[in-house]
């Protein structure tokens, strides 16, 4: 029953979700109207305005497009594309998507790949979506000039990736609730809403793989990818 109940609730979100698009997108394009001054030249005070409106309009549709994206996950129909992908590759994508965002922190992204993972068996683009969204949560939660280490490795019958940082870690009793919908570990931390981690564990469920964390707040944070060798 309460299955049934999720199920219903997923889709009802999913439904309102797509309703939002359609109007979002001639928001943003009536921002972008303003901003460019087609409209006339905006005095300071309603630049201010039209900047934080755009700043609401940017985290509502972040929002919108991961529910989106989670209800695709979580439908029965969806098939992922496996094949053997070059792990270099896929790590230097990965750091130079946020080539930005660590500039800005002085972030040292560094990563390693042992022998037997320089290929790994996945859907290039979803694991990469996976990834991105635990090094965004590592770039958001690492002090300034930290470092966020990317390792590949194996054993016998699974490939590992493995993800730390020595940021501001995550409290104990969490660590249970970290890859539900809508968790917010973090109050103070504007756009925070929980979505990019369930959207990986659903990929990594996706692949017949496993995910898990290890922390200690103030010291480090560590995510474990375990996938099929084969």
């Amino acid at each position: 029953k309460f299955q049934e109940i999720d199920k219903l609730k997923s889709e009802f979100i999913g439904k309102v979700s797509h309703e939002l698009k359609t109007p979002l997108t001639s928001m943003g394009m009536a921002l972008g109207i303003m901003e460019d001054g087609i409209v006339g030249k905006l005095t300071k005070e309603q630049e201010n305005i039209v900047s934080a409106i755009k700043e609401d309009y940017n985290r509502l549709h972040k929002l919108v497009h991961e529910i989106l994206e989670l209800t695709k996950l979580e439908s029965t129909g969806l098939t992922l594309h496996v094949t053997k992908i070059d792990t270099k590759d896929l790590f230097e994508n990965l750091i130079k998507n946020f080539y930005f965002q660590s500039e800005e922190k002085k972030l040292n992204i560094k990563y390693s790949i042992e022998k037997e993972t320089e290929t790994i068996n996945a859907d290039y683009d979803y694991l990469l979506r996976a990834l991105e969204n635990i090094v965004a949560n590592s770039i958001k939660f690492t002090p300034f000039a930290g470092n966020i280490f990317i390792n590949a490795y194996s054993d016998n019958y699974f490939n590992y990736i493995k993800i730390e940082d020595n940021g501001i870690g995550i409290q104990p009793e969490y660590l249970n609730k970290i890859f539900d919908k809508f968790t917010q570990l973090v109050d103070n931390i504007p756009g925070s809403v929980g979505l990019g981690l369930s959207i990986t564990k659903e990929i990594i469920d996706l692949h017949k793989g496993e995910i898990n964390v290890e922390s200690v707040p103030n010291k480090y944070c560590t995510f474990t990818i375990k996938l099929n060798r084969y």
